[in-house]
């Protein structure tokens, strides 16, 4: 009787610490689901941002809001809103396009500083804080032509 009660005990803490186990795995897997998503998200923003960066004619900030004159005619804005996702708007040719990438990384900034697109990451929980510059190719060479 006391085997049976015994074995009762432990196939009961064997039970919970199974249970336990594999709702840590599970949450563990989702999370890093999460954080490859928001990774991939930001990698293609800043793919998009860095060619519009590279082959823009003109540069300029005002409000939280980069604007790229394109060489072609076409214009471009990028802003980031308050939960950090970016988003571009482009006109060219009379057609209007509206792109999001939910980053979420809050407090992100852009501006233009000379040559430069400067995108500021602040330090987080989610983020280690970051300044990244992405050049302008045509004022770049116009800088060192000089």
């Amino acid at each position: 009787m006391i085997e049976l009660l015994l074995l009762i005990i432990i196939l009961s803490v064997f039970s919970l610490i199974s249970a336990r186990l594999f709702t840590s795995i599970m949450k563990l897997n989702h999370n890093a689901s999460q954080a490859h998503t928001r990774t991939v998200r930001f990698d293609s923003a800043m793919r998009m941002l860095r060619a519009d960066a590279w082959t823009a004619s003109e540069m300029s900030a005002a409000n939280q809001v980069v604007t790229l004159k394109m060489s072609g005619g076409g214009q471009v804005e990028w802003r980031v809103d308050k939960d950090g996702s970016m988003i571009r708007a482009s006109r060219a040719g009379g057609k209007e396009e509206l792109l999001r990438w939910r980053a979420e990384v809050p407090g992100m900034r852009l501006a233009v500083e000379g040559t430069r697109v400067v995108m500021r990451i602040p330090e987080s929980s989610r983020a280690r804080g970051a300044q990244l510059e992405l050049v302008n190719q045509r004022r770049l060479a116009e800088g060192m032509a000089l």
